[in-house]
């Protein structure tokens, strides 16, 4: 993982083996980043996507191993209990040009990975909703 800061906006390399999830922990950790927007692409060979089932207020998780190209990661950094939360999204391209996607759990970067990271001003919380079981963002 290499970083460069520019005003507002952190640019992050990762390269094979690392973990985007982990990667953006730690970056929030080590910069000390209450609110930040993300957004990316790459390629992975190891990813865990998820569904929320509102009804159930559970995630449904399915894992992945095989060559992707991350199309797409969009999402945000906040914190909840003073720890960083990561609420991201991302959609991967297969072999065969078909795409899948959903809530990122984790992915392993096999080539590399170009995130773009813009800090806000200021911090939001987050807090588990009794409606819908998901963390959401506290004003």
């Amino acid at each position: 993982m290499e970083y460069k800061q520019f005003g507002d906006t952190i640019v992050l390399r990762l390269d094979p083996g690392d973990e985007i999830m982990e990667s953006l922990a730690a970056l929030a950790r080590n910069l000390n980043i209450h609110l930040a927007t993300v957004q990316g692409l790459g390629a992975c060979n190891e990813v865990e996507l998820a569904l929320y089932d509102v009804e159930q207020q559970i995630f449904n998780r399915r894992s992945f191993t095989e060559p992707l190209e991350m199309t797409s990661i969009d999402g945000n950094i906040s914190e909840m209990a003073g720890e960083p939360y990561l609420h991201i999204h991302a959609n991967f391209g297969r072999a065969d040009q078909s795409v899948i996607g959903g809530h990122l759990a984790k992915a392993v970067i096999s080539g590399t990975a170009e995130l773009f990271i813009r800090t806000v001003q200021g911090s939001c919380d987050r807090e588990q909703s009794k409606q819908t079981g998901l963390n959401v963002l506290t004003f």
